[in-house]
């Protein structure tokens, strides 16, 4: 079952699958129906069921001035091994489209792939370049930071 807090004026939702969690933020006003939240809670445990163990998913959901929405995705796994569960684009695909159908948000191009945590012993060089000239500089920032994080790539 789906966890809802409110924390400052964000609206927290975690959802966990085994040893794997998804946190939504979504920043207030927006009012969410129970119908929203169990159909993503069913969205997220599928999409985790099928990835790897300790996959966490963070989605960060603004309120723009102009009435836009704005949200910022961060897609972590263990192993950074992408075939249990897709291309990072089909994952946040799946979760753009979920997010406009669920609430009706007029996300559209606004949707980024925040960060990808680099790991030098990953083979997908599709998604990992040395220059990181694919992301955001939010990304940036996340990924420098991990670099001197506990998450060390030799384990």
């Amino acid at each position: 079952m789906a966890t809802i807090d409110y924390v400052d004026n964000y609206i927290m939702i975690i959802i966990r699958h085994k040893s794997s969690s998804a946190m939504i933020y979504i920043e207030s006003p927006m009012e969410l129906t129970f119908f929203q939240i169990d159909m993503l809670e069913s969205f997220f445990q599928r999409m985790m069921f099928y990835c790897e163990d300790e996959t966490h998913i963070d989605i960060n959901i603004q309120h723009l001035t102009n009435g836009d929405f704005y949200a910022v995705g961060y897609f972590y796994n263990k192993n950074q091994n992408y075939d249990y569960c897709g291309t990072f684009e089909n994952a946040y695909i799946a979760i753009h489209h979920v997010l406009s159908d669920f609430f009706n948000l007029s996300i559209g191009n606004n949707y980024l792939l925040a960060s990808i945590n680099n790991r030098p012993n990953d083979n997908d060089e599709d998604y990992h370049k040395d220059d990181n000239e694919d992301i955001s500089e939010i990304g940036k920032v996340v990924n420098e930071m991990l670099k001197d994080s506990e998450l060390d790539p030799e384990d």
